[in-house]
């Protein structure tokens, strides 16, 4: 009996730690901007530690609508965060950078767990 519960509790921890070996996390950071039009809506941009190219012309830092394949117009950085969230991303962080003119740019860290590919 003490043999079978002990094949039994090796089984379970290896199949344990090998699911756990299949994930990993990656992180992002979302950058809100105020924009100067009379919607109100805010400019979000969002970095994922990709290369910028800049001639590529294809704007890579900017969410699109899954519906529509439009960029994505967010109301506030409450909105943008609720957004990443529902994807399952889980806010890490967040810290205000004073720019000129008294605007500010808004910083969210996000962490999502995925599957290793």
């Amino acid at each position: 009996m003490k043999k079978l519960f002990l094949l039994f509790a090796l089984a379970f921890g290896l199949s344990f730690s090998a699911g756990a070996q299949d994930t990993k996390e990656v992180y992002c950071e979302i950058v809100g901007r105020a924009t100067f039009s009379f919607t109100g809506k805010i400019k979000i941009e969002v970095d994922f530690g990709q290369e910028n190219k800049v001639f590529e012309g294809i704007n890579n830092d900017v969410l699109k609508d899954p519906a529509t394949g439009k960029p994505k117009k967010f109301n506030s950085m409450i909105d943008a965060l609720n957004f990443m969230a529902a994807d399952g991303g889980v806010f890490v962080n967040a810290y205000n950078v004073p720019g000129a003119n008294s605007e500010n740019e808004y910083h969210y860290v996000m962490r999502k767990t995925i599957k290793k590919q």
